[in-house]
């Protein structure tokens, strides 16, 4: 993977070929290492796409069971499965877009509501400081929205 701006890319005069003891590499956009997908212009797009697919398995599991669990397992259940994908590596991809960090502070805002048992006539922010949970998003970052 050649990794720069997307002006760099696309100024390569042609393909570029790369080998390593007489062996062709194959070039790819974008790569898997732990767990982090990184592409070649190092924008996290796919990564945070991949991040939501799995928050949005996470919250439907919550949105489920939340008449058969009690709040304290829906916190557990978020904790356990939910929560882990909103840290790893989160400082790596701190800079997202607005646009994508917005898209992962609803799923966390969706999560909050399912937990408590709030409807949408609640603030999403007061329903996450009754949980004690950090808002994803800060509210410099709101304010540009």
């Amino acid at each position: 993977m050649v990794v720069g701006s997307k002006q760099r890319i696309n100024s390569l005069v042609g393909d570029l070929t790369l080998s390593l003891n007489d062996i062709s590499l194959r070039k790819v956009k974008s790569t898997k290492c732990l767990g982090v997908t990184i592409d070649e212009f190092l924008t996290w797009d796919e990564h945070i796409d991949n991040v939501i697919k799995k928050l949005a398995i996470g919250v439907s599991l919550l949105r489920r069971n939340r008449k058969v669990l009690k709040k304290c397992d829906l916190m557990n259940v978020y904790r356990a499965i939910v929560e882990p994908y909103f840290d790893y590596c989160c400082i790596i991809w701190d800079g997202i877009s607005d646009y994508l960090a917005l898209k992962l502070q609803k799923l966390q805002n969706r999560a909050a509501r399912i937990v408590t048992g709030a409807d949408y006539s609640r603030r999403s922010s007061d329903i996450l400081n009754e949980l004690g949970w950090e808002k994803l998003v800060n509210e410099d970052k709101n304010a540009k929205q």
